[in-house]
């Protein structure tokens, strides 16, 4: 039986107190101003699940999520609160959790404890249509090498207990946790599936198949086959980007298995690595390619390379040129893991966070166009100060670059040449090993933000005391000297030192 590849998404959403920037407990509260065909309770007070009806469609799947936003935006606001589609909010903290009460939660909450109060976390889940449950677990095992790429684009939780974590996506590594997640392992059918489900159960693990927490699973509801792994995300049109990859993927996964092509499947401690890898850095460090014998690759070239294999699916499902723009478009833009870093680095207030992502759900679908274009020609290395992932400029860098690039380049070498006959006429020079060369000053300014100079000041006057604590004893007691630390004679060699007394 042929896959029917219609598409369908569930949203989970934080709650947002517009006062506090806080998570809010309030659900219960807008559940029941909502229709329970649309809208549902998470095991969290905090959240509110949406469920689109099933399309056909990118477009149509757009117009779902962008109507169950907006039905609990309306809602949220008689109560003062936003909403935040993000794998965690910014300024939640562990003690925010509030379990909905109702006797599965409860009995949850006892079994897993410290694994359930820490669930302040929301994923989207993205469905496809496969309603032969054998194709749909082969499907499955074969779809698993791609999602890293898509964990990757959806990554959206950095921070955590109001802390940048390291992470794109920490969201992934608190999941990873519940005993269910992660790979099946090896399936060829429905039945060899069902029996999985009914030894887990029957080890009394889990209570039922809706806690079958793998990466791609045959929906215990619906159909379909159900993607898990993705982070929510602010911006409906990535959202959009994972769901026409991922339907694509299944669709190619779907032409092999009637050709007869065998499987490749990542060994599991690879898939799992490549797992890792994607939620630590997102699309601002390197993913795992998809061979045997996987090696790591920048991210933009690992989403641009699964663009190009899926195209002959994407043309078929008449999606190529819309996931193509949307995949350049998120790749200019970073993910929201990376946008809501680059909030953070200006001011170091994590209230500014919380309010790009709020900002961006109740937003327009394709999201803010950047007010810059990237700068494709730049080397980007990691750590710039002044061109973010995807060689886009960061926010305190656009008037500069503006600048500079309206120059011709006529004046920029103008410009270079008055440079360096300053610096040659004050002779600004610094010694390597001996030798002296010329200091070239930069032309582009290093901006520095209040946040940033406090976070320098602290670390610099500590090395100021440290400084002054060396030279107090270098010209004193000299203990540095009696207790071997430095020899005696170092102190009489250079040019210009005071003799110690």
């Amino acid at each position: 039986m042929s896959a029917e590849l219609t598409l369908g998404a569930e949203e989970e959403l934080h709650l947002i107190d517009l006062e506090s920037g806080k998570l809010s407990a309030r659900a219960p509260q807008l559940l029941s101003r909502l229709p329970q065909s649309s809208y549902s309770a998470e095991i969290q007070r905090t959240t509110v699940e949406t469920n689109t009806a099933v399309t056909s469609t990118l477009s149509g799947l757009r117009a779902e999520l962008v109507r169950l936003r907006k039905g609990l935006i309306d809602e949220a606001a008689a109560f003062g609160l936003g909403v935040a589609a993000v794998g965690t909010a910014p300024h939640s903290d562990f003690a925010d959790f509030e379990l909905t009460a109702t006797g599965r939660y409860r009995r949850m909450q006892e079994q897993y404890r410290l694994l359930v109060d820490e669930q302040l976390i929301c994923g989207t889940q993205i469905h496809v249509g496969v309603s032969d449950r054998d194709l749909a677990v082969q499907i499955a095992q074969r779809v698993s090498r791609d999602l890293p790429i898509l964990l990757a684009l959806s990554a959206s939780s950095p921070f955590l207990n109001g802390h940048d974590t390291g992470y794109a996506s920490i969201r992934t590594t608190i999941w990873q946790r519940w005993p269910s997640a992660g790979a099946t392992g090896d399936l060829e059918s429905g039945a060899e599936y069902d029996e999985l489900l009914a030894d887990l159960i029957a080890s009394g693990v889990i209570a039922d198949a809706k806690m079958a927490y793998f990466d791609v699973r045959p929906s215990a509801h619906e159909p379909t086959l159900e993607l898990r792994v993705c982070d929510a995300c602010p911006i409906i049109d990535d959202a959009i980007l994972i769901a026409g990859l991922f339907r694509a993927s299944v669709r190619a996964a779907e032409i092999d298995i009637e050709a007869g092509v065998p499987a490749t499947l990542l060994r599991a401690p690879l898939h799992r690595a490549a797992m890792w890898q994607a939620a630590r850095g997102g699309l601002s460090g390197q993913l795992l390619d998809g061979t045997s014998h996987p090696r790591p690759v920048p991210a933009a070239w690992a989403v641009r390379d699964l663009v190009s294999r899926l195209r002959p699916q994407l043309e078929e499902l008449g999606d190529y040129d819309e996931v193509r723009e949307l995949s350049e478009f998120t790749l200019a833009r970073g993910n929201s893991a990376d946008r809501q870093r680059a909030a953070f680095a200006e001011r170091g207030e994590l209230r500014d966070v919380v309010e790009l992502v709020v900002q961006e759900t109740h937003g327009p679908a394709h999201g803010t166009a950047p007010s810059v274009s990237a700068m494709r020609s730049y080397r980007n290395r990691a750590g710039d100060e002044a061109v973010g992932p995807s060689s886009m400029p960061r926010p305190a860098y656009h008037d500069i670059i503006d600048f500079y690039r309206s120059l011709p380049p006529s004046e920029l070498l103008e410009r270079e040449n008055s440079r360096t006959g300053f610096t040659d006429g004050e002779g600004l020079t610094f010694g390597v090993n001996g030798e002296m060369q010329s200091f070239d000053v930069d032309l582009f300014p290093r901006l520095i933000s209040a946040y940033q100079w406090a976070e320098l000041g602290a670390g610099l006057a500590q090395r100021a005391r440290a400084i002054e604590a060396f030279l107090q004893d270098v010209y004193g007691e000299q203990r540095i000297i009696a207790d071997g630390l430095m020899p005696a004679n170092i102190f009489d060699s250079p040019a210009g030192a005071k003799k110690p007394r």
